[in-house]
């Protein structure tokens, strides 16, 4: 038993231990609530005091749910603390590079489960080469590690797929890793600047963003006054789709973001409602990157320390299985939920294209009636000598809408094609999603947290094991036991992630890229035949619009001829021409309707290349 004056502990309770200090768990004398107590020993004491004190000053300021508060700091033995401070000038001393190291070796661990720098058989046992690790290291790598025995050091300046962190909050933090794991004190960055850094990233918000057809999930960090313009842009850097090319959907429905609109307004995303990404263009399907794991490995021979090294292992090994399991589930059901909106927005732009059709078809028909009347109309007026040169045109003009009606029957037929997509057993339809992957009702996610729990309760007790030294027999045999349990629960766990998890979650990426391919197919006909149609509609318009003007010459040409008293042909009368004449005005006021309908009817296919606001 270990105290001060509010706290004590046992030495068999450790929580964790470092180069410079171990953490116990404790109880405060007075009201048994329970603490953990960070316990320095003599190596921590080998640093300036001012280095020591900063430590206290960080803690007191740092406020987060996932960083422990620090509550006191006391002394367990003042005596040994003097005589420890007063040798420190017979030490090297180290400034701030030391803590800043210290602070991003904690956060590369923190990350991704492992030590940014190590040796072959670890830092402890192959001390020359961790030194060699940390002196040579060069700028702006973040981690070197050597994986065979005198082998090369392999270094990277990115985080390894085991990195727990979104792709977006790396693109943060990699830089302040960089400058901050920096032994040249010439080049490694100060509190003030690691400060300005760290404070930047914790002020911004995150977007959570779903690029369907590449199955990924990203979270965009940006400041809430930055406006949509800067996150499109970034959405672009990260997804490698240009802006031209993004269609963005939020609860199943077409967002549009003004390009002023400030990220504070933007509409409130979460890891499971996210922003749904759709590329208008083809691109590859990347899902989530994740290792395999491999299968667990123990020493057969009893040994205590040995055993709570493994226990920790596979305890941080099935954890990472777990969280992958459960993201594996996440990003199917996005996807699922993707689909849903797709196909939805797809039914949109289908019932708009099927409206323009009806519009185009409506116009032919219209046009092809006013260019027939029209057509006899000029006829007679040439059989009777009164005009002769407009009417092969007019005759050229007919013919011409024939022509184009005659080919909105293969557009009429691709429609069909299309809508028969849509009923049940069509290809969009999402009853495929239902049929392939793990589903939350599998309970995979959770049968793995189970196993999970069982292995870090043998963990904890493992370290209790381990600070005994020495077990009686019926706990030695207990401890024996648990080992034998540890091994079966990896092992349990590694299956059911290899043969449920990840095994599922390919066949169902595979057949989600496999499906995208044949939408885009789909979505490429729709913008085809919407161009058809608005290019059918333009011509079939210029068609009217050179008969209204047509038909406002032709009074200018007639009635000078009746007034004057020539004589046409004796079937066709004065009163006969006048009637025509102003026939043809009327025709020319309801073809300037239709053509002034079908400007105002426009937005309907605007809506399927812009978006719905």
């Amino acid at each position: 038993m270990q105290s001060t004056t509010n706290y004590l502990w046992l030495i068999s309770d450790l929580l964790g231990q470092g180069a410079t200090a171990n953490v116990y768990r404790g109880r405060h004398k007075k009201t048994g609530d329970l603490y953990a107590v960070k316990v320095f020993n003599n190596l921590s004491f080998l640093r300036p005091l001012d280095v020591q004190m900063r430590e206290f000053e960080v803690l007191k300021k740092l406020n987060h749910k996932n960083i422990v508060k620090l509550f006191a700091v006391e002394e367990e033995h003042p005596d040994m603390y003097e005589r420890a401070v007063l040798r420190k000038d017979h030490q090297k001393k180290y400034g701030a590079t030391v803590d800043l190291w210290s602070i991003g070796v904690t956060f590369y661990h923190a990350a991704t489960g492992s030590l940014p720098f190590r040796p072959f058989e670890g830092p402890r046992r192959n001390k020359e080469v961790m030194y060699k690790i940390i002196t040579e290291k060069p700028s702006g790598t973040i981690s070197g590690h050597q994986k065979c025995e005198n082998g090369k050091i392999e270094w990277s300046t990115e985080m390894p797929v085991s990195c727990s962190l979104s792709k977006g909050l790396q693109s943060l933090l990699t830089p302040v890793l960089a400058n901050i794991l920096e032994a040249d004190q010439e080049k490694c960055w100060g509190f003030d600047q690691f400060f300005a850094e760290t404070n930047d990233i914790l002020h911004r918000t995150v977007v959570y963003v779903f690029s369907l057809q590449q199955a990924t999930l990203h979270h965009v960090y940006i400041h809430e006054y930055n406006t949509a313009a800067l996150f499109q842009e970034l959405l672009s850097r990260r997804t490698s789709i240009p802006l031209h090319n993004q269609e963005l959907l939020y609860e199943g429905r077409r967002l549009v973001l003004d390009p002023n609109r400030q990220a504070k307004t933007f509409p409130k995303t979460s890891r499971d409602n996210p922003i749904m990404l759709v590329s208008r263009e083809s691109v590859a399907t990347v899902g989530l990157i994740f290792e395999d794991p491999s299968p667990p490995k123990v020493q057969p021979r009893y040994d205590l320390d040995l055993d709570a090294s493994y226990a920790k292992t596979f305890a941080g090994d099935v954890g990472h299985l777990w969280k992958t399991s459960e993201s594996l589930l996440v990003y199917q059901e996005l996807v699922r939920k993707g689909v849903r909106g797709l196909i939805e927005l797809m039914k949109e732009d289908y019932s708009e294209i099927q409206h323009k059709k009806s519009e185009v078809f409506h116009l032919c028909n219209y046009c092809t009636q006013i260019l027939e009347k029209t057509e006899q109309l000029f006829e007679v007026l040439m059989q009777a000598n009164m005009l002769t040169t407009e009417y092969d045109e007019i005759s050229d003009m007919h013919k011409k809408v024939l022509r184009i009606s005659s080919s909105l029957e293969p557009i009429e037929r691709t429609t069909q094609d299309i809508k028969s997509k849509f009923l049940p057993g069509g290809l969009l339809t999402d009853s495929w999603t239902q049929q392939v992957g793990t589903h939350p009702k599998d309970r995979n996610v959770e049968k793995i947290k189970v196993l999970l729990d069982a292995i870090t309760a043998i963990y904890q007790q493992f370290k209790k094991d381990k600070a005994e030294r020495r077990l009686p027999y019926n706990e030695e045999q207990i401890h024996k036991f648990d080992k034998q349990k540890l091994v079966l629960h990896a092992s349990k766990a590694r299956s059911l992630f290899t043969e449920e998890c990840a095994m599922k979650y390919r066949l169902f990426i595979s057949k989600s890229e496999e499906w995208m391919r044949k939408v885009h197919h789909v979505r490429k006909q729709l913008l085809g035949l919407s161009g058809q149609l608005i290019s059918i509609e333009k011509e079939v318009t210029m068609l009217m619009e050179r008969a209204i003007k047509l038909q406002e010459q032709l009074p200018q040409k007639v009635l000078p001829l009746v007034s004057s008293g020539m004589k046409p042909q004796a079937y066709l009368s004065q009163n006969t021409l006048v009637e025509m004449t102003l026939g043809m005005k009327k025709l020319k006021e309801e073809m300037e309707g239709v053509v002034k309908e079908l400007a105002e009817n426009n937005h309907f296919l605007e809506r399927s290349d812009g978006g719905h606001v």
